[in-house]
């Protein structure tokens, strides 16, 4: 038993150094198998719903993606431990943030988990006062508009993964197993084509507003 507590921060740092390569299938499911239920724990402990949770394990996997290529494990200024609860306190953050702003109409959704909500579709709208009725389906439409623009020239697995993952609404791990990838790849195409589809949100709006269509 002597030594064994230590023998794990080398494999981690292996761990670490070896999810640099987003295509590493093996090693993103090694991470989230390791971290998945922490993660998830930890938001509902802190208020979430499990529906907010899963969103946060999948915000704080990204997180860890897109710091992949510059990251630089220095456990003397932090550890590890602590740098994925940073991250994973962010955003639930946000999460508590959006709750406070409440469900105000906007054409662009402000966040990437509201901007997933309206693609992945529409609320009760029986419940809503006609002018928000209106509003929710004037994004609608838009956002249809803009995603068939995206189709036409994005990666196409990237947007058969957006797809079936935001638009079916079937589980990031099943995704992974359909289409041979794993979570990371998932969210990362999930975060590019959500990213690709704003951009074309706002340009139809300009291109609205430049012939008196708005107002």
């Amino acid at each position: 038993m002597n030594g064994a507590p230590n023998e794990f921060l080398p494999t981690r740092e292996s761990l670490l150094s070896r999810l640099r390569h987003i295509d590493d299938h093996a090693t993103w499911q090694e991470f989230y198998d390791l971290y998945y239920r922490l993660i998830f724990s930890f938001a509902v402990r802190k208020g979430l719903t499990e529906a907010e949770a899963q969103d946060v394990v999948q915000e704080t996997l990204l997180a860890v993606a897109k710091s992949m290529p510059t990251f630089c494990y220095e456990p003397e200024r932090c550890s590890f431990k602590s740098w994925l609860r940073h991250l994973a306190e962010a955003r639930i953050a946000d999460h508590f943030r959006r709750r406070k702003r409440g469900g105000g109409a906007h054409v662009v959704p402000t966040t990437e988990t509201e901007f997933i909500a309206l693609v992945a579709g529409t609320p009760d709208l029986s419940v809503l006062p006609p002018d928000e009725v209106w509003e929710r389906e004037w994004q609608q439409q838009l956002m249809a508009s803009a995603m068939e623009r995206v189709k036409a020239r994005a990666n196409p697995k990237q947007f058969r993964i957006f797809h079936a993952l935001v638009v079916h609404g079937i589980a990031g791990a099943e995704v992974a197993r359909m289409f041979d990838t794993n979570l990371a790849v998932v969210y990362v195409a999930r975060h590019r084509i959500a990213g690709q589809i704003k951009k074309e949100v706002r340009r139809l709006e300009a291109e609205l507003a430049a012939r008196g269509a708005l107002g």
